[in-house]
């Protein structure tokens, strides 16, 4: 090797540039391959340089000097691009690799073998092999498995680059025109910043959480997600196998190991549904589980991380491919906006006693977030006044909180000797909502890790009067008893006791008054079912009834109001009635006036 160096200027703290000439030498050979398998390269340069300082005469000086390059020996992968179409050789690949060595380099095209693990799994090469700007370019494709043994080397391979690991490939040169090129071999690691056209994100997860009353702290968790990936060929996962591990507070509680399942992945979509068996630790992992639930009720913000290891197998266009213990490691939060809610949409009374009444409601659940909770038990809430005071009970049966709006049956039992109770039960019958929260206590269910959930609710529900009326039908008259047809669209039997009554006209003027004697043993009305009651007219304004009928028979019918008190018991054992004097009102009533000769 020679050195020219005509006019040379030495300048304090400048760059100098040299043209190195090779001499042709048995050793190029050599010396060239170190380029490529050589970690670092170090060179001895012997020589003369002249010097000349300002106008004095050149003076000369021998050189000496060790200059040490980086070699090429260890490459590493800038990023990889998978096209999303499949290749008919097996999957195309384009890399460009970063060079971190001082030494530019000019060859033609360069074939290499793609190697792991001492198997040969892909093709590569660079038309222009060229290091400008620091950067490689290769281009190539991985070859079908066609043996037991480059399956499962692919396999691993792909488990390391999914999982983020390192990955050390080996490129052979293949046959050149430069003999020395032959035996080229390269190391290119695939690493952790290694861009790679793979993005993905979770679009749906939900979570179903499934108690056990026997087994009340191993719930089964069924883990619903769909993962949407681009710029990628599709995978073709259709096997995956799973062991989660579950860390709150920089403890990890509890474990979900998950067998093999079928799941879909087309067109850039994965889908799946897992169930697994939660293990919780021990007794301090009960109490971290127990409190997740609850500031998840609470509508605190929960963050927990989620870590295992990933098992796949795969279908792609190399072949069958099984890929094992893919890391992963990512931390999930939880923040419902607003608390699960009760939408009571009717009710009915199917029940009474003098102690209590039972309804049956027709009620709506909300719940806006995207986790599930399965009980298979009952849960009983309290229902408390505007005055703070218990006045019924609410049970749901084998309570179930499913990811959207749920309809559902509600059992309420109202204690009847509270006077708040009894205005609930007077609103009710009298058509009128009731405006009650909705109260959770220590005893609302038997589940314990979900107690200090369900403590955290406090909700409240606007009950509805009931959809129906007690009166279809009055006939007034002149001579002889009012008529009054009385319905009972209650589910238990009517007792009626008395009646007193006051017909009033639109324009609430009073047009006729009328009382029954009361009964110890009542008037029955089956459910469902209509009676005639007919009361003693106590006073009858003729002319006000007059005006209102002349009024009203233009308008096809006469409709008037009605004001009573209707004394009756509610239930099926007349010892043992719910028993009311109950202010009713109805308006719009069709009345038929009796006047003797003529009948309106």
């Amino acid at each position: 090797m020679s050195i020219s160096h005509t006019n040379v200027k030495f300048i304090p703290q400048k760059n100098i540039n040299l043209e190195v000439k090779f001499i042709p030498s048995d050793n190029l050979d050599s010396f060239s391959r170190f380029l490529f398998t050589d970690e670092k390269l170090d060179w001895h340069m012997e020589g003369q340089i002249s010097v000349k300082y300002m106008d004095l005469t050149p003076t000369e000086v021998e050189l000496s000097k060790h200059i040490e390059f980086d070699g090429m020996k260890i490459l590493a992968v800038n990023s990889i691009d998978v096209p999303s179409e499949y290749s008919e050789v097996g999957i195309s690949v384009k890399m460009d690799i970063k060079n971190t060595s001082q030494i530019k380099v000019e060859l033609d095209n360069m074939p290499f073998d793609l190697k792991y693990m001492n198997q040969i799994i892909g093709k590569i090469s660079s038309t222009n092999f060229s290091n400008d700007n620091n950067t490689l370019s290769f281009s190539g494709y991985l070859l079908p498995g066609d043996t037991i043994e480059k399956l499962d080397v692919m396999s691993k391979a792909f488990s390391k680059i999914i999982s983020g690991e390192e990955l050390h490939l080996i490129f052979d040169a293949r046959a050149s025109l430069v003999s020395w090129l032959n035996k080229i071999s390269l190391t290119v690691v695939i690493t952790k910043e290694t861009k790679i056209n793979f993005n993905y994100k979770i679009i749906e997860c939900a979570w179903d959480f499934t108690f056990d009353p026997k087994d009340q702290y191993s719930p089964r968790i069924t883990l619903q997600t769909v993962i949407k990936y681009s710029n990628l060929f599709p995978l073709g996962i259709y096997k995956a196998s799973c062991k989660i591990g579950l860390i709150y507070k920089e403890s990890q509680f509890a474990i979900l190991n998950i067998p093999y399942i079928t799941i879909t992945d087309s067109l850039g979509i994965i889908e799946s549904s897992i169930t697994a068996k939660l293990n919780i630790f021990s007794e301090d992992s009960k109490d971290l589980f127990s409190e997740i639930l609850r500031k998840i009720f609470m509508t605190e913000e929960v963050i927990f991380t989620v870590k295992g290891e990933l098992n796949v197998i795969a279908k792609t266009p190399v072949g069958e491919i099984e890929m094992k213990q893919i890391q992963f490691n990512f931390d999930k939060n939880i923040k419902c906006q607003i608390q699960p809610g009760i939408i009571i949409n009717s009710m009915e009374i199917i029940n009474a006693t003098k102690d209590a009444i039972e309804i049956r409601a027709l009620a709506t659940i909300t719940n806006p977030s995207n986790i599930g909770i399965y009980l298979g038990s009952n849960v009983e809430f309290d229902l408390i006044s505007d005055q703070n005071i218990k006045i019924a009970s609410m049970i749901i049966e084998n309570f179930k909180l499913k990811r959207e709006n749920d309809d559902i049956i509600v059992k309420l039992k109202y204690l009847t000797d509270k006077d708040s109770g009894f205005k609930v039960i007077e609103n009710y019958l009298n058509r009128r909502s009731s405006l009650l929260s909705i109260k959770a206590t220590n005893n609302t269910t038997s589940i314990y890790p979900l107690r200090g959930a369900f403590e955290a609710i406090e909700l409240e529900a606007l009950l509805p009067g009931i959809n129906a009326q007690f009166i279809n039908e009055i006939e007034v008259s002149l001579r002889t008893k009012d008529s009054f047809m009385l319905h009972n669209p209650l589910k238990t039997k009517l007792h009626i006791f008395g009646f007193t009554s006051k017909v009033v006209n639109m324009e609430n003027k009073q047009i006729a008054v009328g009382i029954t004697e009361q009964k110890n043993d009542g008037i029955v009305v089956e459910p469902g079912q209509t009676k005639s009651i007919r009361i003693e007219t106590s006073h009858v304004d003729v002319g006000n009834a007059i005006r209102n009928i002349k009024d009203c028979v233009s308008a096809n019918g006469v409709r008037e109001n009605v004001e009573c008190v209707l004394m009756f018991g509610i239930g099926e054992d007349i010892k043992n009635l719910f028993r009311i004097d109950l202010n009713y009102t109805q308006q719009n009533i069709k009345v038929i006036w009796d006047l003797g000769l003529f009948k309106f």
